[in-house]
C-alpha cells in the first residue's frame, strides 16, 4: 500500500493535540496495566532530614559558602574516621559502609556541637544539625552537592558549566538555573575525581579529560576537564525518570499509535534485528529499546551486552527472569603490544562468554565503536533477532554510518554493504520537537524502514514501512516485502489494522 501525496506530507505540528510526557501530563497511567511505573527512591538519611534533603541548592538553608565550608571540613573528620574504622577489614558490604558511616558522622556532628557550646558559640539547632548530617552523608557516599538535584523528581537533565553556572532541565521542558554545586572549579574536578574513583578503571585526570560514568538510579554523567575553551569542567547528567517502557506506555505517551505497536511487536516476537535512532541524545531509544525488549517472551534467556549499563533488564525479574548483563571494560591508559588498553573488555569479547550462557538472544546496547559494531553484527547474524541503538541524524543517515564503521573493520565498503543489508532488518528512528512557546519535549518515532541489499545497487537499500504523517509522527506508508511480511504474520502482525488505517490508530483526542 502507498500513500498520496497529501497523506505524506507533513503537516503542521499542532501543539495542543499532542499529549506531554512530563509530571504534569494529563495523560490516566493508572488505567492502563502496562502503563510506565516511575520509583523515585528515598535517600536513605534519616527521618528528620528528609524535609531538609528536597530543598533545592538555592534556598538559604543549604546556599551559602558558609555552611558548605561546614560540611567540607565535617566531611574530612569524618572520612578520616570512616577510613580508620575500616583499615584491615576486607569485604565490607556498601550498605554496611553507609551504616558506619551513618553512626560516624553522628558522633562528628554531635562532637562539634558540644565544642561550641564550650567555646561560647551558639549551638547548632535540630534543622542545622539534619541538613549537616544530610549534606556530610551526601558528600561520602552519594553526589555532594549535587544530591538535592538528583533527588528532585521534575528534574530530567543537569547542565554544569563550570561550579556556578548550573542549569537544570525540567520534566515540563523549562530550562532554569540553580545555585553553585562547588564553591570553586578546582572543587568541582575534586569531586568528579571522587566520584570516578569509587568506581573500577574510572580516572579524570589531565591525560584522561573526558569522563563517562554511571550513577545511582541510572543516571549517567559525562564530564569533560581541561580541554574546554574557557578552561572550566563541563558536566552533563542525564536521568532515567521512566524506569519501565512498554509499547503500550508509549502508546499513551503518544510516541506511537496502535497501528506501529503491533508491528513492532510482531517484529521482536518474530525474531527480526532492530536498530533503533535518533537525532540527537535525549530522544528516546533506550527507552524505545526497553519497550521493544519487554515484547520478548519471558521464557527466552537474554543477554544484554553494553558498554555503559542502560537498559537493567536483568532488575525486570518478573517479565525478564533469565537475563545475563555484561558491561564492556575499558582497562587502564596503558596499551599492550596490540595496542589495546591493558585490561580492557570490549562488548566483542564478550559474545562469546555470553553465547556459552544458552542465550536466545543478544542485545547489544548503543553502538559507538566499530568493535560494537562487530559485536551488532554478530549477535544479528544468529538468525534470533537482536536489538541495538544508534545515534544518526536521519533514517537513511543510519546505513551510511554503519557501512563507514563496517569499512573502517573489514576494509571492504561491498562486503560492509552486503552483510548490513543481510543482517539488519528494520531500523526505527524517533524524532522529537520542542514546543517553542513551553519547551516541553514532544518525542515520537518518525521513521520504520525495512532494510535489504540489493545486488542491483549494489548496497543496501531502506524501504520506508511507517513514514511521518500528522505531526511528524509515523503512520502506515507501505507493506514491507513478501518475505518480511510473512515473518511478521508469523509473530502476529494485523494487516488489516496496517492497511485500514493510513492515518494510524491514535485513540481518543489523539
Amino acid at each position: 500500500m502507498s500513500r498520496n501525496d497529501a497523506t505524506t506530507a507533513v503537516d503542521p505540528v499542532d501543539w495542543t493535540q499532542l499529549p506531554v510526557f512530563d509530571d504534569n501530563s494529563s495523560d490516566a497511567f493508572d488505567t492502563e496495566p502496562l502503563a510506565p511505573t516511575y520509583r523515585f527512591d528515598q535517600r536513605p538519611d534519616e527521618v528528620e532530614a528528609a524535609a531538609v534533603s528536597s530543598r533545592g541548592l538555592g534556598e538559604p538553608s543549604r546556599g551559602g559558602e558558609e555552611f558548605w565550608s561546614q560540611v567540607d571540613e565535617l566531611r574530612k573528620v569524618a572520612g578520616d574516621r570512616l577510613a580508620s574504622a575500616l583499615e584491615g577489614r576486607e569485604g565490607v558490604s556498601a550498605q554496611a559502609r553507609e551504616e558506619l558511616g551513618r553512626s560516624i558522622i553522628e558522633d562528628v556532628i554531635r562532637d562539634r556541637t558540644d565544642s561550641l557550646i564550650v567555646g561560647g558559640a551558639a549551638r547548632w539547632d535540630t534543622t542545622r544539625q539534619a541538613e549537616l548530617k544530610s549534606a556530610v552523608f551526601d558528600a561520602l557516599f552519594r553526589m555532594g552537592r549535587l544530591q538535592p538535584l538528583m533527588d528532585d523528581a521534575t528534574v530530567e537533565n543537569i547542565k554544569i558549566q563550570g561550579h556556578d553556572r548550573v542549569y537544570v532541565v525540567r520534566t515540563t521542558g523549562g530550562l532554569e538555573r540553580v545555585g553553585p554545586v562547588a564553591s570553586s572549579n578546582e572543587d568541582l574536578v575534586q569531586m568528579l575525581q571522587d566520584l570516578a574513583a569509587r568506581q573500577e578503571d574510572r580516572t579524570f585526570t589531565r591525560s584522561t579529560p573526558m569522563l563517562d560514568l554511571p550513577l545511582p538510579d541510572r543516571a549517567r554523567m559525562a564530564a569533560t576537564g581541561w580541554i574546554t575553551a574557557d578552561g572550566v569542567p563541563n558536566v552533563t547528567i542525564r536521568m532515567q525518570r521512566l524506569r519501565d517502557a512498554t509499547l503500550s506506555s508509549l502508546i499513551q505517551v503518544g510516541e506511537i499509535d496502535r497501528v506501529l505497536a503491533n508491528f513492532l511487536s510482531s517484529a521482536v516476537r518474530a525474531h527480526c534485528s532492530l536498530v533503533v535512532s535518533g537525532q540527537s541524545q535525549g530522544s528516546g531509544k533506550t527507552t524505545m529499546l526497553r519497550a521493544l525488549a519487554n515484547e520478548i517472551p519471558p521464557y527466552e534467556a537474554i543477554a544484554t551486552i553494553e558498554t555503559e549499563p542502560e537498559l537493567y533488564l536483568h532488575e525486570d525479574i518478573e517479565n525478564h527472569p533469565l537475563v545475563n548483563s555484561y558491561i564492556a571494560r575499558r582497562g587502564s591508559g596503558e596499551r599492550d603490544a596490540m595496542g589495546r588498553r591493558v585490561g580492557e573488555i570490549t562488548t566483542l569479547d564478550i559474545l562469546p562468554s555470553a553465547l556459552r550462557h544458552n542465550i536466545s538472544r543478544i542485545i547489544v546496547g548503543e553502538v559507538r565503536h566499530h568493535t560494537d559494531l562487530d559485536a551488532m553484527l554478530e549477535a544479528m547474524q544468529m538468525g534470533n533477532g537482536s536489538l541495538s541503538t544508534l545515534h544518526a541524524n536521519s533514517a537513511d543517515l543510519v546505513l551510511s554510518r554503519l557501512v563507514r564503521m563496517a569499512t573502517y573493520a573489514t576494509g571492504s565498503p561491498e562486503a560492509a554493504q552486503q552483510e548490513i543489508g543481510d543482517v539488519i532488518d528494520l531500523v526505527v528512528y524517533l524524532g522529537q520537537d520542542r514546543d517553542p512557546k513551553t519547551g516541553r519535549l514532544h518525542r515520537y518515532v518518525r521513521d520504520v524502514a525495512e532494510v535489504a541489499y540489493s545486488a542491483d545497487a549494489g548496497r543496501a537499500i531502506t524501504k520506508p514501512v511507517f513514514a511521518p504523517g500528522q505531526g511528524r509522527r509515523a503512520v502506515p506508508a507501505h507493506l514491507p516485502s513478501p518475505q518480511m511480511l510473512a515473518r511478521l504474520v508469523e509473530g502476529g502482525f494485523n494487516q488489516e489494522l496496517f492497511t485500514m488505517n493510513p492515518a494510524g490508530l491514535w485513540g481518543d483526542g489523539l
